[in-house]
């Protein structure tokens, strides 16, 4: 489900009704399309320029206002209150309808709002402090769009595929930075709004937050405390994603002991593996009910077609959609509002491994990042592409990868890397997977809370590092928990107490994750998790090279064609990254129709830019409404 707001200037009015109705038949049956004015004046110069057509979504309109949310409910910042949208219609006129509120810092991530003002005739968008819920915009001649689909904004405007966005996802296994896989569409970074009016879109970016001077362990807990408690209470029937690692087990620990029984958890994982015995140990010690999902028996249940192609959808081909097949088919029989330790990371410092933390930032640095943890992953094996574009691509790719590190906000290389996590890599790893399932369920994410996030950034890397600040945290929070050793057989009692065995526990899995990140660079083998290996099994048994139009494939001149034809015949069976990246692009060529077409690109930093934006489809979308 998916909202998408258009505008057009007087040079295009003639076109509004047919644009309209093709964003409405866009996002889907049961649309409601709301015009900026009350009603249309007899004086058509005078007419509404902005309509916004909200889908199945949630909407109030009070006249004056109209709101559509994509997410069940919202969490005020200030108090954690929840927000329905009505009292946030309320809220509004009760600020004396103020053309910029809210802002991305007045609720929790996650979530994307559109609010339609008939007294402006315009639509806002703002979207959450960390970017988590996915908003896209595109500048047309004179036409604007806004939606949380990038794919219903290429689709109306008619625009074709961005090849060094689709290159920079092959290489990194996500969207670098605001790039969509559309010519012309980009994303909203965090914290962006954005605003349509007579055809004219206009971004604006969100201050950047304010960190402590200095903080203690114990205000952490006491932060996380309230944070959890307040939630808790705002949402009672919340369920807990338990798994065997720390970070779910804070969440936890925040809530008074007494209280922890009231909600369920539940765990993914087969039932001997380490994280589900973990997670029955804690739920029986908090006599909390709890249900494991195996995702054998999950995924025989599925017809993996029809959810795969869904799932290509609802994450706009900006992800692996065998890696969320089973995060979909669990989703689909775990309905309750849920608490995720989605963030965890950032009081762990999981990403500080062999780096240099003090150090002040420099290019070989970066360069060094780029190619050890960001292109090591799960990048789509070269063979796929011709040799000409890899060669044109990778070195530039690399260079812009680079930039992106350099320009974040700090001063010392732990600060630099802190933000990238924060600010770009969590939108993109996390963020897509949130935007895919928010509006199906509440999705309550307590570490992105900005008193939390602002705690991590305070804390000395040095502390952080090694998972210390996290076990403090939980030894702080509840010390019976932190006595129970993780899924990886470590106690968080000796990692917060220091002293050898803690340097030694620290220093083994420090060793063990650069172990494992020189293999996957000098095997170019990607990790792959249980699930993400049985789809891929499944895809071949259900689905197989037969399944996957590729004929529209050749076309965009970017493939090794060769290649192409050992897939279709049986004789190349790609890896997980490999088929994941084709079972999106025939998905976006199968969406797209006659416009599945290269359309240069946005690492150049030209296809994909807002200003100046190209014309229209030069033939109707649909014929002009009545």
């Amino acid at each position: 489900m998916h909202f998408i707001a258009v505008s057009a200037n007087a040079a295009q009015r003639t076109q509004l009704a047919t644009l309209v109705t093709r964003a409405a038949a866009l996002v889907g049956t049961g649309t409601r399309a709301a015009r900026g004015d009350d009603a249309a004046p007899s004086d058509q110069a005078k007419a509404a320029t902005t309509w916004l057509c909200a889908g199945a979504l949630p909407v109030i309109d009070d006249g004056a206002l109209v709101v559509a949310g994509r997410q069940p409910a919202l969490v005020a910042t200030a108090d954690l209150r929840r927000i329905e949208l009505p009292e946030l219609a309320r809220r509004w006129h009760g600020l004396g309808c103020p053309p910029a509120w809210p802002a991305a810092g007045d609720f929790t991530p996650p979530f994307a709002l559109a609010l339609l003002d008939r007294r402006r005739d315009s639509v806002r968008v703002v979207t959450d402090a960390i970017g988590l819920s996915h908003v896209y915009v595109a500048q047309g001649d004179g036409v604007a769009v806004i939606s949380s689909s990038a794919l219903a904004c290429a689709q109306l405007l008619g625009r074709g595929i961005d090849a060094d966005a689709m290159f920079g996802m092959a290489q990194i296994g996500s969207m670098v930075g605001t790039d969509t896989p559309f010519a012309g569409v980009r994303k909203l970074a965090a914290g962006e709004s954005a605003t349509v009016h007579d055809g004219v879109l206009t971004v604006t970016p969100m201050a950047a937050p304010a960190t402590p001077d200095s903080v203690s362990v114990e205000d952490g807990a006491r932060v996380l405390r309230d944070i959890m408690v307040a939630l808790a209470a705002q949402f009672p029937e919340a369920e807990f994603e338990l798994s065997g690692g720390m970070d779910s087990r804070l969440l936890l620990a925040a809530l008074p002991a007494a209280a922890r029984r009231a909600h369920a958890g539940f765990t993914i994982g087969t039932p001997d593996a380490p994280d589900v015995l973990v997670a029955k140990r804690i739920a029986a010690r908090e006599g909390m009910a709890h249900s494991v999902a195996d995702p054998d028996a999950v995924l025989a249940t599925v017809d993996l077609p029809p959810l795969l192609d869904k799932v290509a959808h609802d994450h706009q081909f900006s992800t692996n959609p065998l890696d969320r097949v089973l995060i979909a088919a669990v989703g689909q029989q775990f309905r309750a509002p849920r608490f995720s330790g989605q963030n965890g990371e950032a009081l762990r410092g999981f990403y500080y491994a062999g780096q240099r933390l003090d150090a002040e930032p420099t290019r070989a640095m970066a360069l060094r990042l780029v190619d050890w943890r960001l292109l090591a992953n799960d990048s789509v094996d070269p063979q796929l592409f011709s040799s000409a574009f890899v060669a044109a691509q990778r070195p530039a790719l690399r260079e812009r990868l680079a930039d992106i590190v350099l320009d974040c906000r700090g001063i010392t290389w732990a600060q630099k890397i802190d933000t990238l996590y924060e600010r770009e890599r969590m939108q993109h790893w996390c963020g897509i997977g949130i935007s895919g399932i928010c509006h199906e369920r509440q999705i309550l994410m307590p570490f992105f809370d900005p008193r939390m996030t602002a705690f991590a950034r305070a804390v000395a890397p040095q502390e952080k590092a090694g998972a210390r600040l996290a076990a403090r945290l939980l030894a702080a929070l509840d010390a019976g928990l932190a006595g129970l050793a993780l899924d990886s057989g470590m106690s968080p009692r000796a990692l917060a107490g220091g002293g050898v065995r803690s340097l030694l526990a620290r220093a083994g899995a420090v060793t063990k994750k650069a172990l494992r990140k020189v293999g996957q660079r000098l095997r170019r083998k990607p990790a792959a998790t249980v699930s993400a290996s049985s789809t891929t099994a499944m895809f071949w048994a259900q689905v197989g090279a037969a399944g996957l139009d590729i004929a529209p494939l050749r076309r965009w001149g970017i493939f090794d064609n060769a290649a192409l034809d050992r897939f279709v015949a049986g004789n190349w069976r790609p890896d997980r990254p490999t088929l994941g990246f084709l079972i999106n692009c025939c998905a976006m060529a199968k969406a797209l129709g006659a416009q599945a077409r290269i359309e240069g690109g946005c690492g150049t930093g030209a296809g994909n830019a807002i200003e100046g934006g190209s014309s229209l489809p030069s033939t109707p979308l649909l014929a002009a409404s009545e």
